[in-house]
């Protein structure tokens, strides 16, 4: 099932289908939780540049994207709530929610149902992204 819908993926946002690219998008559709560089590493055995190439690529056509992890934690990434639908002019993904970081398991997760509220901000300054990492005790942990 995983293998089809990561097929399903890549194809619908015309990427050739390779081993490292289903090998990645397995670990994203297997774990509701943003991965690092180096557990993807762990996780699979591919070489670093093809691994670094295949995350820019995800980056580059919105099927994941990155979240910062905050106090030097470096940062992981997670599939995009709609990531068979390729981004285009018209359909941009909206990376702006809340990630919810546990500070027991150390696990972190898009809360896609909560949106960054809109930031005003002087004039001159031009806003690319906004970020907002949230810690606290996720519910898995939090009923332990």
């Amino acid at each position: 099932m995983e293998l089809l819908k990561a097929t399903k993926i890549l194809q619908s946002n015309q990427l050739k289908v390779t081993d490292c690219r289903l090998d990645v998008l397995n670990i994203f559709i297997n774990n509701n939780k943003a991965v690092s560089h180096a557990d993807m590493e762990n996780l699979i055995n591919h070489d670093r540049v093809t691994l670094y190439r295949t995350i820019n690529t995800f980056l580059d056509k919105d099927i994941i994207h990155r979240v910062p992890e905050g106090k030097g934690g470096g940062d992981k990434f997670a599939l995009c709530v709609h990531p068979h639908v390729p981004a285009s002019d018209d359909h941009k993904h909206n990376h702006e929610h809340v990630h919810f970081k546990c500070n027991i398991c150390e696990n972190t997760t898009c809360i896609n149902d909560v949106h960054i509220p809109v930031i005003s901000l002087p004039n001159g300054f031009i806003l690319k992204e906004a970020f907002l990492l949230v810690n606290g005790t996720c519910d898995q942990c939090s009923v332990k």
